[in-house]
């Protein structure tokens, strides 16, 4: 079971580093293309939480079934219980496409559009956009020059446009309340962590070992 809170950690860490990245760009958009690249940064970070929480969720259902676990379950304080209470109801498979839950989003978010570029979804959600824009409505090619260290770089809007209905559905209008709704998760996924980190160590006489610091 150490082996699993190791890597449950590891994925928590990845959530907490995008969470980060969310909240260092919480600033309103100077301009209409600056509007743009922050709807498809939002998308991306979003698109990432979705699939380090699954992959968390993975780790967390293999570790519920050892019988090490059932026993520290029990020595849970109330806010470990109640948080793993909530990631349980998240499931990894059998969820109907088209019901638009928060564990629609998970799934196809983490199958679809973070590590794989799916030419299928991808030309069929071009097709669909193309037939249903407004006739006003146009893509865009922003390029990027500033003094980063990558220097002149260009953003592709219409690439994003795509990607977005692919994971959460065409002009996605709730992007900043479905995060709100990852933050949730990810703050259950920290509550539960601490609890069985601190149950364990207590149950392997191992509390001298660590300590807990502020930042």
């Amino acid at each position: 079971i150490a082996i699993d809170l190791l890597r449950l950690m590891a994925g928590y860490n990845d959530l907490l580093f995008v969470m980060e990245w969310f909240e260092a760009h919480r600033r309103a958009a100077v301009n209409e293309n600056a509007r743009k690249i922050a709807t498809g940064r939002v998308s991306l970070q979003l698109r990432l939480m979705y699939s380090f929480l699954h992959e968390s969720l993975v780790v967390l259902n293999r570790m519920c079934k050892r019988s090490e676990f059932r026993r520290l379950q029990e020595k849970l304080d109330n806010n470990g219980r109640t948080a793993l209470e909530k990631l349980l109801t998240i499931k990894l498979s059998g969820v109907k496409e088209g019901e638009n839950t928060f564990n629609e989003r998970l799934l196809h978010a983490r199958h679809t559009a973070t590590f794989h570029y799916d030419e299928e979804r991808f030309k069929l959600i071009l097709e669909t956009w193309l037939r249903t824009r407004p006739p006003d409505e146009k893509s865009n090619l922003i390029d990027v020059s500033d003094d980063r260290l990558s220097g002149w770089l260009s953003y592709y809007v219409i690439a994003d446009q795509v990607r977005a209905d692919v994971s959460f559905g065409l002009r996605n209008p709730k992007q900043l309340e479905e995060m709100q709704e990852m933050l949730a998760f990810t703050r259950s996924l920290s509550a539960f962590l601490h609890s069985i980190f601190q149950t364990y160590l207590t149950d392997r006489k191992l509390e001298t070992e660590f300590a807990e610091v502020n930042q």
